[in-house]
């Protein structure tokens, strides 16, 4: 950074800050996103920067996901769609649809967060960035899985098979697969150890649904699975 900086890049200086910015956001480090929201804004401001602008404000909705501020997250969230296309950056809309539904989930706004998913995940896959695409499929089907909504759940599986997305969102929805059909089968155990395997695969992508949000729901199936051993038993 310093070197560019030096140089007198200053689209470079911008990108370095939000490259730095992200080895945070891959482990769900608030105050180090915190940190560069400042800096990146400082830029902005110097530079009279409207890209930077934008920038910043993403790495501060990334850090308010990463702290679990979700009304603080959609807000910022809602500003980026608006700053985005004032800079004509429309190719980040799906990342930004994607930090809103995550926010909506936290809020417990399920119809809010299937909309921003589905609306990604459509657009992403029309841009043919897979990646994000994986990103947005893995999350819409979580807030399935949660609402219960099995036959948009398995719909949505058959979409998304052909992604070639990073190795994280395909295991994750691998394993929650698994986990709705152990549900199915009414294996609680082996619904819950799905879910184990699901969260392991998100932990730390602070643009996948929360890993420990995820271990939660399978400790109390656990929990729930051991209860209904012991009256069978007691039997």
């Amino acid at each position: 950074l310093p070197l560019t900086r030096a140089a007198g890049d200053t689209a470079g200086e911008r990108y370095r800050i939000f490259d730095l910015a992200l080895l945070f956001a891959a482990r769900r480090h608030a105050a180090g996103l915190t940190q560069y929201a400042v800096e990146m804004s400082a830029f902005a401001a110097r530079r009279n920067d409207p890209v930077a602008r934008a920038l910043a404000v993403t790495i501060e909705t990334l850090a308010r996901l990463a702290n679990g501020d979700w009304p603080g997250a959609y807000v910022t969230a809602q500003s980026l769609f608006d700053l985005y296309r004032r800079v004509q950056h429309e190719n980040w809309l799906p990342a930004v649809g994607n930090m809103a539904g995550l926010a909506a989930i936290g809020m417990r706004q399920w119809d809010t967060a299937i909309s921003h998913f589905r609306k990604a995940f459509s657009e992403s896959m029309s841009a043919h960035n897979f990646q994000y695409a994986a990103r947005a499929a893995f999350n819409l089907a979580w807030t399935h899985y949660r609402e219960g909504r099995r036959v948009r759940f398995f719909g949505l599986i058959e979409e998304a098979a052909t992604l070639s997305g990073e190795p994280s969102e395909m295991a994750a929805l691998e394993s929650l697969t698994g986990a709705v059909k152990c549900a199915d089968a009414m294996d609680l155990a082996g619904q819950a150890r799905a879910l184990l395997a699901c969260a392991g695969a998100v932990r730390g992508d602070v643009d996948l649904w929360d890993a420990s949000d995820i271990a939660r729901d399978a400790l109390s199936l656990e929990q729930e699975a051991g209860a209904v051993d012991v009256v069978a038993d007691a039997a």
